[in-house]
């Protein structure tokens, strides 16, 4: 209850929050605060209707709040970081940035930004790491005067798409340098399996090159390495924990300092540009996808959501910059291509020089970012936000730029079919929102989609083991014998898309039960068995003589018909049920609506539906489970208990029973159970037949396309074996 404290004239906002509101105008302490938009007025808003627009205003108020903190608590860093560069800058303006001797410190000296200031200047980001010989360990130590020569000619700026390339890469002490490599030779590969560049993109050099470019990136990959160390028990026994409780705080530590550093590089950058620190966004880019990949993986940190649109807003301006060139995702795998490319005759100094550890990263993470936009967008039900750059960055079905297939091992297609079917799901929700929605129109789009989903499959089988011939250099590639393991994957990206598309489509909310029962062949393979799906219904079932289905289908429309079987032997079944006619149907029954088959749905329909209008229907697990579904029985807003016999129950379904005439989307659900004394068995039926009833619809096929009908029949499957888990012993 509110709490005793509000008065009358207390503001809207604090009411529907049940806060108690000190009545300051124009604007209540609490709402200053929180930075939400105070409400005075003498006449209830539209949204106190003690129902379901207040508890949708309520919701959105609460994620305002969480919103706003979350704002407040970046521009808090953003102000100490940079109090702290202008302290930092005061007080060694003549001293040229270094690294901490020792990264067990633990102290915000270990970080040292490489942003330098001056009173004249705009802020530059060095390409370099000022540092002395006894704080770093170079890779080149040799003395001559020959290897010198050649390693300042290495250092030179050469021409390539990110601008001249950094100093001589340094580590801080051979430790690091052990857990770089376990990185790059163990983790790396086991986080990326189908990531295998080719010998003229470098292998995974690169990995190496991004890991001691910077202090924030060696320290990301140690966090995750150590993280590996503290949950695979390398040596088991009881002192594997306390290992564990050691290492976990090294990851902390470690992950801690590369989020402070990369701020101090993010505040930078935004003063400076991209355009003019290609290299070094770059790395950025690759250093904020690190701590997105750790932070997904350990599940440490809530802030995935921040770091991802960080990461998107960066790969924005890298696309918007003059200075990319759009080659950068073109690495042709065959020597001969370049050289064709190039000069006809040979391949130039230049271009050979265009092949670099940045790029080779830029393509990475580029990928990387994309992927993840897009699949972070069904969660968080909006468009990717990098949807409109996917064609010059991807490229097309036939001339891929950068193809996610060698990277994620799923192709293209199937990612910006996902984007699509993202985008019809907030076209339906808009659509509805303003009155406009169209169920033929929703089935038409989602046609399409699928449509296309099947035409990739059909090519991917045909060209599985096309890509590009790797020329002169296939001895020195490592072997690709992972046509088959891409094919799978696609299939099952695919397969997701299509449920995914399906579970919007039909009204039910992401997270339903198709994937976590038919996410493997053995599964779907035992639905199918046990649970077999006869379509059309032939031609002497009951269900066209019913007296039912002539007064619900007046007009005889095209049905989408079919019917679900499934057999139990009798000596398997609860033998209270057998005892009396009708028990054995109304179990099945309530098995159906209370098993957890139907329980995503239910809650789905809850949610939208429930109010003061409809409480009088069956909505609890308790009250499904006991109801007699008499006839007259309303379930969930959307079915109708129309007739009941001690044989079978029939339901309407389709649309809320609120809507009594004839309507576009209409049909009859029958539950049945019967006892066959011959074969000793008990037969569970489930028979659907849905149409529209609404005017009079020409032709022969039901409302429902086959990719959708097929798709139904999956989910009667799933009906039908949770169902008669009630009816067993």
């Amino acid at each position: 209850m509110p709490p005793s404290g509000k008065t009358a004239a207390s503001c809207w906002i604090c009411r529907i929050r049940h806060k108690k509101c000190d009545e300051s105008l124009p604007t209540c302490q609490n709402c200053e605060a929180l930075e939400l938009s105070c409400l005075y007025s003498d006449d209830k808003p539209a949204w106190m209707d003690n129902g379901d627009k207040q508890r949708e205003m309520a919701q959105r108020l609460k994620a305002q709040v969480k919103r706003n903190a979350k704002e407040r608590r970046g521009r808090r860093m953003i102000q100490k970081i940079t109090r702290e560069i202008e302290g930092h800058d005061s007080s060694n303006a003549d001293s040229p940035p270094s690294l901490s001797p020792s990264r067990d410190e633990h102290s915000r000296d270990s970080i040292r930004d490489s942003i330098t200031v001056d009173q004249t200047t705009e802020p530059q980001i060095s390409d370099t790491d000022t540092t002395t010989p006894s704080q770093t360990l170079p890779f080149n130590t040799s003395p001559t005067t020959e290897n010198s020569r050649s390693t300042a000619q290495r250092d030179e700026p050469t021409p390539a798409f990110f601008g001249a390339g950094s100093g001589p890469l340094v580590i801080q002490n051979e430790q690091d340098l052990r857990f770089i490599t376990a990185y790059t030779d163990y983790i790396f590969p086991l986080l990326n399996p189908f990531y295998r560049p080719t010998f003229l993109e470098g292998g995974r050099s690169w990995l190496l090159v991004f890991a001691m470019r910077h202090t924030e990136s060696c320290q990301l990959v140690i966090s995750l390495s150590t993280y590996f160390l503290s949950v695979v028990p390398i040596f088991p026994g009881p002192g594997h924990s306390v290992c564990s409780s050691h290492t976990w705080q090294e990851v902390q530590c470690q992950s801690d300092l590369a989020v402070k550093g990369m701020q101090q590089r993010v505040e930078a950058i935004s003063r400076c540009g991209v355009s003019g620190n290609l290299l070094q966004s770059t790395h950025l880019l690759g250093d904020i996808m690190l701590l997105l990949k750790f932070e997904t993986m350990t599940g440490s940190s809530s802030s995935w959501r921040v770091h991802l649109y960080a990461a998107t807003v960066l790969f924005e301006q890298f696309l918007s910059s003059p200075d990319l060139d759009d080659n950068v995702w073109k690495i042709p795998s065959d020597i001969e291509e370049v050289v064709s490319q190039s000069s006809k005759s040979a391949l130039s100094t230049k271009e050979a020089h265009r092949f670099e550890a940045s790029q080779t990263a830029f393509r990475f993470f580029s990928a990387a970012i994309i992927t993840a936009d897009i699949v972070a967008s069904t969660a968080l039900g909006q468009l990717p936000r990098l949807r409109e750059h996917h064609e010059r960055v991807l490229g097309t079905r036939e001339k891929p730029h950068l193809n996610l297939k060698y990277i994620v091992g799923c192709e293209n297609w199937i990612f910006l079919s996902i984007a699509d079917i993202v985008e019809l799901d907030l076209w339906k929700k808009k659509a509805k929102k303003s009155g406009a929605f169209s169920l033929m129109d929703l089935i038409q789009r989602a046609s399409r989609i699928t449509q296309d989903l099947d035409n990739g499959l059909a090519s991917s089988d045909s060209d599985r083991n096309a890509r590009n011939k790797d020329g002169i250099f296939s001895t020195f590639n490592p072997p690709r014998d992972q046509s088959i393991d891409h094919d799978i994957v696609t299939h099952i990206w695919a397969n997701s898309a299509k449920l995914y598309l399906l579970v919007f489509t039909m009204g039910i909310i992401r997270k339903a039960v198709f994937t976590s029962l038919l996410g493997t062949s053995t599964a779907a393979a035992y639905l199918a068995a046990k649970n077999p799906v006869i379509s059309p219904l032939p031609p002497n079932d009951p269900i066209w003589s019913a007296r039912i289905y002539k007064n619900h289908n007046p007009n005889r429309n095209p049905a989408t018909q079919d019917v679900c079987i499934k057999r139990i032997p009798l000596s398997k079944i609860r033998p209270e049920l057998l005892q009396k006619d009708g028990d054995l149907t109304l179990e099945f029954c309530r098995g159906l609506w209370s098993g957890w088959g139907y329980a995503v749905q239910r809650k789905y329909l809850e949610y939208k539906w429930r109010g003061p209008e409809t409480e009088e229907q069956l909505w609890d697990n308790e009250q499904l489970a006991e109801s007699t579904y008499d006839k007259g029985t309303k379930i969930t807003d959307h079915f109708e208990v129309v007739e009941k016999t001690p044989q079978a129950i029939t339901v309407r379904c389709g649309d809320s029973p609120r809507n009594h005439p004839v309507r576009p989307s209409d049909g009859l659900f029958t539950i049945s159970a019967t006892i066959d004394k011959q074969r000793e068995e008990v037969e569970l039926r489930l028979r659907s037949c849905l149409f529209s009833s609404e005017g009079k619809i020409t032709g022969i096929k039901g409302p429902m396309p086959p990719w959708m009908e097929e798709l139904h029949q999956w989910y009667a499957r799933i009906w039908s074996e949770t169902a008669s888990w009630k009816l067993l012993k």
